[in-house]
């Protein structure tokens, strides 16, 4: 098993009134090779769980492990730093603005201590279709799609084990969603990777994910292979959903 969530608890403090608890007791696994869609509406707790796996906070309890090792130890904080990047939402505010798109693409390399691999960047660009003479460009001189494919292949540059995209379509419009779409299962195949893909939307999920996941209220309502979920969905709330539309 690549990646586990063991009964993870996230609670966060607030000014006013008791704590707020984002995620409680949820657990899940990742496989090599797969996409597992994690689904909920805004609030849910969906980004708690990519910013647990960024490092950017520890979990209250439970454990989060990376092929068998605990993710937050002082030994492998590091290394898994690299095993495991992120497409955000908005790519404008992710990538900055002031720095050359080969300056954006060499510099995980550069924080990470890797060699610059600049043959490597130029295969990353043909692969989604964008020219080399884009890496003189700056980030306002590119369109909303160019500028997502370049946050994908700025995340592939450090040649990770997971990727994880979190609402990477919220952005787009409906035609760039297909397109990316398209583009993430082709490079996700190709590079082997496996994937976390946060959405609000279960259609996207099943366009992409081996198996899913509902989550609401920081709890793990159901995790399903897709199509099984899509067939049979076991929860309530997932039943309900299906029934009205797949859009929170």
């Amino acid at each position: 098993m690549l990646l586990k969530f063991d009964q993870v608890t996230k609670i966060f403090p607030q000014k006013k009134g008791k704590a707020k608890v984002a995620l409680q007791g949820v657990s899940f696994s990742l496989k090599e090779g797969e996409t597992l869609a994690i689904v909920g509406k805004s609030g849910s707790g969906k980004s708690t769980i990519a910013s647990l796996l960024m490092q950017r906070f520890l979990p209250d309890a439970g454990q989060i492990l990376v092929q068998g090792e605990d993710l937050h130890s002082s030994s492998s904080a590091r290394l898994f730093r690299r095993e495991m990047q992120m497409v955000f939402q908005d790519p404008t505010g992710a990538l900055n603005p002031h720095l050359s798109i080969q300056a954006i693409l060499e510099e995980p390399r550069k924080i990470l201590g890797l060699p610059r691999d600049l043959p490597y960047l130029h295969e990353l660009l043909d692969l989604v279709h964008i020219p080399k003479s884009y890496l003189q460009k700056r980030p306002r001189e590119c369109s909303g799609g160019e500028l997502q494919r370049i946050a994908v292949i700025r995340s592939l540059s450090v040649q990770p084990k997971v990727l994880i995209c979190d609402e990477v379509l919220a952005s787009l419009d409906e035609p760039k969603k297909e397109q990316l779409v398209l583009l993430l299962q082709s490079l996700l195949q190709k590079h082997g990777l496996s994937c976390i893909f946060i959405t609000h939307n279960l259609l996207w999920a099943k366009a992409i994910a081996t198996r899913t996941a509902v989550l609401l209220e920081g709890k793990m309502l159901e995790i399903q292979e897709t199509k099984e979920l899509f067939a049979a969905p076991q929860h309530p709330y997932t039943r309900k959903l299906l029934s009205v539309g797949t859009h929170f």
